[in-house]
């Protein structure tokens, strides 16, 4: 009999997979902004361009028609802005997020050729929401030493958090232990994960789950291929999780937090 552990609802939530990716299947995506052509209405996003614009982007469509690496950082509020990756690269060695999308900002990051990233070979997140911003990922990856993939600042604990809804592509924490592909922090308001496709890695391998965010897609919350769930503290909610390998709840106090798990599959129990 196979043991389950479910999707997290959690407030503080650490969605990662094991050394092994941890893959949801994907649903019918809504399409991504770009269909490879970047015709009219579309801006060639270069180093030159971002500098001439003091590093701010106007509401828009955008390509990566080169590597990009600097030292800023871009704010989305009260815009949308779609980015065709375009099979390039974009780094930047600024805190607290590459890209930090705020109140009502909406960032679509996309990759028609395959092989982009927002990436960092340091300390940074290539996406932070705040404050109720908002990411749609439907391809290319986005990568870091820590996590990839922030919601909530630190200091605005208490405040709006963001919605980060995928459908493809990749988010990867390269970190070996303590951070996340996707992390949510603490004591935030409006704050949603959804999953439909992709993949989520990271070396921890482990899912810590906390509090009661909303998390969603395919037939499990969560797919697990070898990694683990860790409870913390009181969940709220029920969860449910599917994994690729048996797996079981450990700890004293597991009858605390047990009845919030289901099983995607009927023929196992969460136990």
């Amino acid at each position: 009999m196979k043991r389950y552990a479910a999707r997290g609802l959690g407030t503080l939530l650490f969605l990662c997979a094991a050394l092994a990716a941890l893959t949801v299947s994907a649903l019918a995506a809504e399409q991504p902004p770009c269909d490879g052509s970047h015709g009219e209405g579309w801006t060639a996003l270069t180093l030159d361009y971002l500098a001439n614009n003091s590093y701010t982007l106007p509401m828009g469509n955008y390509y990566l028609a080169e590597d990009i690496d600097h030292g800023k950082q871009i704010e989305i509020d009260s815009k949308t802005i779609n980015l065709c990756l375009n099979g390039h690269y974009y780094e930047s060695t600024t805190d607290d997020g590459i890209f930090r999308v705020g109140t009502g900002g909406v960032l679509n990051i996309c990759d028609c050729k395959g092989g982009g990233k927002i990436w960092t070979t340091e300390y940074q997140n290539p996406v932070l929401l705040h404050d109720g911003g908002a990411c749609n990922l439907y391809g290319g990856t986005l990568q870091s030493t820590r996590s990839a993939m922030v919601i909530g600042d630190s200091k605005d604990r208490g405040v709006a958090g963001g919605t980060f809804t995928m459908y493809g592509g990749t988010v990867q924490s390269t970190a070996s232990s303590n951070y996340q592909g996707i992390k949510v922090n603490t004591n935030l308001t409006d704050t949603a994960v959804y999953i439909y496709g992709g993949t989520i890695s990271t070396g921890s391998g482990a899912v810590t789950l906390k509090g009661s965010p909303s998390i969603s897609g395919g037939t499990a919350d969560i797919y697990l291929n070898g990694a683990t769930i860790v409870p913390e503290g009181t969940l709220s909610g029920s969860v449910s999780v599917k994994m690729e390998t048996p797996g079981v709840f450990t700890g004293a106090d597991k009858s605390s937090y047990l009845t919030n798990f289901t099983s995607a599959d009927p023929d196992y129990i969460v136990q």
